[in-house]
């Protein structure tokens, strides 16, 4: 017979023991099961969602060459214009299903997918990686840009939907922008200059 444990540290520790394999289980499902835990029948991968939990769970558990591929079925989904669908329908044979706009911050996950990589991984080299931009003929058809004109792209849109001389974001940027306008402004404007 084991006595209750009167340490409120070591209750705490039993607790986070009993909901973390939940957690853990969460992201693996929404990473190897390519749509939302909400949609269970069937979905696209959403831009956000699969930027989010699966990246940091991949990055804790030390496993970069996921996170790589990930990242590389992501910026193939991006459009010309530098901006991400909602979601996308992650197999092939689906590659026409996907929203047609974004709203809020699904153009800054990506980005910072690409960072968290990038930092993770040390592997400046990727930046020079031909991937195709979206195309709904399939990805020969696509332009290919390196993915560092992936994030140019991206930049550059993020600076179109601010306000003119303003920290405001323009139509569906989410409050997130206001905090971040200055200095993406700055770094869209360093991006536009050729090279990395």
């Amino acid at each position: 017979m084991s006595l209750p444990d009167t340490n409120p540290l070591g209750a705490a520790v039993a607790r986070l023991a009993q909901f973390v394999p939940w957690l853990t289980h969460n992201a693996l499902v929404h990473y190897l099961s390519p749509r939302g835990l909400e949609q269970y029948s069937g979905g696209g991968w959403g831009t956000r969602d699969v930027c989010q939990g699966p990246v940091e769970m991949l990055l804790a558990l030390d496993r970069i060459a996921p996170v790589r591929d990930l990242l590389s079925r992501v910026m193939a989904m991006q459009n010309p214009d530098g901006d991400w669908p909602q979601w996308f329908m992650f197999f092939e044979r689906e590659r026409g299903i996907r929203a047609g706009d974004s709203h809020g911050d699904i153009v800054f996950w990506p980005l910072l997918v690409l960072a968290q990589y990038l930092l993770a991984s040390g592997d400046a080299a990727y930046l020079d990686e031909a991937v195709p931009f979206f195309d709904s003929r399939g990805p020969a058809a696509g332009e290919r840009a390196t993915v560092w004109e992936h994030a140019q792209r991206a930049l550059l849109l993020v600076n179109k939907r601010v306000i003119a001389g303003t920290a405001l974001a323009a139509y569906g940027m989410g409050i997130g922008t206001m905090r971040c306008s200055r200095p993406i402004r700055t770094c869209a404007s360093i991006c536009a200059a050729p090279g990395p």
